[in-house]
């Protein structure tokens, strides 16, 4: 399974920062992505605050990072979050 769903994510992961998205919002998702990555299970996940499901994606889950932008991931019990993204919605 691939951790990250792209390459601008695993920047962000991994430096805070990536071109395109505002630093503000980087910062923000940077501080939910390495707890998220840590979780054993969806309830640990909660800790970081709603967790909403994807309407128009059954299979994904999302949490609020600021705005409308949302770090979106999948979720399996033996992995955790997976396919993780950061997006705007």
């Amino acid at each position: 399974m691939k951790r990250f769903d792209d390459d601008r994510t695993r920047e962000i992961y991994e430096t805070r920062f990536a071109l395109g998205v505002p630093e503000h919002v980087s910062v923000a998702a940077h501080e939910t992505m390495h707890p998220l990555v840590a979780a054993c299970s969806l309830q640990d996940v909660g800790i970081l605050g709603p967790i909403i499901r994807l309407l128009n994606t059954p299979d994904r889950y999302g949490l609020l990072v600021n705005g409308k932008w949302h770090v979106t991931f999948a979720w399996s019990d033996d992995f955790g979050a997976y396919a993780i993204k950061l997006e705007r919605r």
